[in-house]
């Protein structure tokens, strides 16, 4: 049986592969967007169950502009 962590792991790594899927950029700066996103935000969160969804979206558009 899979941990909560372990649980969390593979929808974020699902996640950022379907960004960088419909993006069309590389997987890896999708990620490394997307986690400085998720840093920049989990400061300010006070409920944490919604960050990857907010540091998905704010990745999106960073990968829109370029």
């Amino acid at each position: 049986m899979r941990t909560h962590a372990q649980l969390i792991e593979s929808q974020t790594q699902r996640l950022i592969a379907e960004i960088a899927a419909r993006s069309h950029h590389p997987l890896e700066e999708v990620r490394e967007i997307y986690e400085a996103e998720f840093t920049r935000l989990d400061g300010q969160a006070r409920v944490k169950s919604f960050l990857p969804i907010f540091a998905a979206r704010s990745a999106r558009k960073i990968l829109a502009a370029h």
